[in-house]
């Protein structure tokens, strides 16, 4: 069982709200490809992004008045998207864990600190740290 499941049974408001995504999202991207494919100079042509509008308003017209005849569409998206974004993501916490937190590691064992003072003292005869001030019965209705 994962962070996130796919939604094999989508009610009628999920499917409505993923029709409205995708009509905003497959308008911008045929605004994108448009814009690269240079219709906005007139060089292009204009049959990418056509394509991507056209298929934005059947979609986005057929997920709000009708959200059923969606469902297909949508369960299809999301056991598409669902293993890239399960890759992606254990690869940047891979990337965040050993590009970032191992070498701060590896360079503070180097200089020697110990922020959580760790280091065994056989002469000590406690760890207790005490505390300078007792709090008051008060401050723990206040704790932020």
């Amino acid at each position: 069982m994962g962070l996130v499941e796919i939604d094999w049974k989508p009610d009628s408001r999920k499917l409505r709200q993923f029709a409205v995504v995708w009509l905003i999202g497959f308008a911008l991207a045929g605004c994108l490809v448009g814009w690269k494919a240079g219709v906005v100079n007139g060089s292009g042509k204009w049959t990418a992004p056509l394509v991507m509008w056209i298929l934005a308003v059947i979609v986005g017209v057929f997920g709000i008045l009708a959200p059923s005849r969606v469902r297909p569409i949508y369960v299809g998206w999301m056991a598409i998207a669902w293993p890239i974004g399960y890759v992606v993501t254990h690869v940047l916490f891979g990337i965040v864990y050993f590009g970032l937190f191992t070498p701060i590691a590896i360079l503070f064992r180097l200089i020697g600190r110990d922020a959580l003072q760790r280091k065994f003292d056989k002469e000590e005869e406690s760890y207790w740290i005490k505390r300078t001030v007792t709090p008051s019965p008060k401050s723990y209705f206040n704790q932020f």
